[in-house]
């Protein structure tokens, strides 16, 4: 599954665009889209049609309406992770076992714009812990809005090429490492998965960013990698009071990962 905003839309032609996905998933956060872990289990709890019988006729109600209940057997970070991602006002992509995304297009034709189906519901349920015959899983409740969307404008792309290469940015923090001491030269920092503190390795330093505390940018000239510690060093003096952080996630070299927020350095030895 794949949940966007309500306004995101690609056109026919950019929908079949690898790149497309990858941009859409490290855009701003107000406009970004997420990709689910796989399900490796489902309930179908859709409804079946609704029909009203009198004396002279069988007369059609509605259609009922299609509603998933998806497992999720991730770790206890992607649980709580998800829970940010529960609510309505939301489209999603369902994808199948062989990589089709299914949506809809707009204007119900075969060449109008590409998005999600409109989610009535989309809740996470309280973990289901393991009883020694089943693992623990995290439930997932979606539901559609209008069953139409998918019956009179649904639309599939073939993503068999590229939806498995497509990755969910990780949430990392940026941490000052002392020893060694602080210089006016070189400062060292980590980076680590906020998940379970896993060491990031493989960025430059042109993935770091350094602001005085007037908002003046200090230049990241090397960042040599070891034993899980980065070593910052600069032309220009660092100073006390400024910030470090890694860029936006479209600015990595490795574009991965995104921070959870500058680390500040209270003073420089």
């Amino acid at each position: 599954m794949i949940t966007t905003s309500m306004s995101f839309k690609f056109t026919a032609a950019e929908s079949i665009v690898a790149a497309n996905w990858i941009a859409a998933l490290i855009d701003d956060p107000d406009v970004r889209i997420h990709k689910y872990p796989p399900f490796k289990g489902v309930d179908d709890q859709s409804t079946e049609p609704v029909y009203e019988s009198n004396p002279w006729a069988d007369n059609f109600v509605t259609n009922g309406k299609y509603s998933w209940r998806f497992h999720f057997i991730e770790s206890l970070c992607t649980h709580k992770a998800l829970f940010t991602h529960s609510g309505d006002n939301q489209r999603a992509f369902l994808v199948d076992a062989k990589k089709n995304i299914y949506g809809m297009t707009d204007d119900g034709t075969a060449t109008g714009n590409f998005q999600g189906f409109t989610l009535s519901l989309a809740n996470l349920e309280n973990i289901k812990v393991s009883d020694g015959t089943v693992p623990s899983f995290s439930p997932f409740k979606i539901t559609l809005l209008d069953s139409e969307e998918f019956n009179a404008s649904g639309a599939r792309v073939n993503g068999s090429t590229f939806y498995s290469a497509l990755s969910e940015l990780i949430d990392v923090n940026v941490e000052l490492s002392t020893p060694p001491a602080r210089t006016t030269s070189s400062i060292h920092v980590t980076v680590k998965t906020d998940c379970d503190g896993t060491a990031v390795s493989g960025l430059v330093a042109a993935d770091f960013e350094a602001f005085t505390s007037a908002g003046v940018p200090i230049v990241i000239a090397t960042a040599p990698y070891a034993d899980g510690v980065y070593n910052l060093t600069s032309a220009a003096a660092f100073v006390a009071l400024m910030t470090i952080n890694i860029k936006v996630p479209a600015s990595l070299s490795i574009k991965l990962y995104e921070s959870l927020g500058a680390v500040t350095v209270p003073s420089i030895p």
